[in-house]
C-alpha cells in the first residue's frame, strides 16, 4: 500500500524501496531491529536530557529510570552499533 501511494505521488525510488520489502530479503530483519534500536536510543536520550538539572525545557513527566540507568542502556546500545 505504501509503495502504491508513493508511486501515485511520483516518488519512484521510495515506491521501489517499499515494494522491495514485500519479498524475502535477508536484510529486512537488520533494518527493522536497527530502526527499533535507534528509536529506543532517541527515547532514552530524551528522557536523560529531561532529567538534567540545568534543563530549562524540563517537562513535568517522570520516568521510572534514573539518569544512570538511562546512560547505561544508551551505552549498551552504542556498544551494539560498534
Amino acid at each position: 500500500l505504501q509503495s502504491y501511494v508513493a508511486n501515485l505521488a511520483k516518488l519512484k525510488i521510495t515506491s521501489a524501496c517499499a515494494y522491495s520489502l514485500c519479498f524475502k530479503n535477508p536484510y529486512l530483519k537488520t533494518f527493522i531491529t536497527s530502526s527499533i534500536d535507534k528509536s529506543l536510543y532517541y527515547a532514552f536520550s530524551t528522557k536523560a536530557y529531561e532529567l538534567e538539572e540545568n534543563n530549562m525545557f524540563k517537562k513535568n513527566q517522570t520516568t521510572s529510570f534514573s539518569k544512570e540507568e538511562l546512560e547505561l542502556i544508551m551505552s549498551q546500545l552504542e556498544e551494539k552499533w560498534s
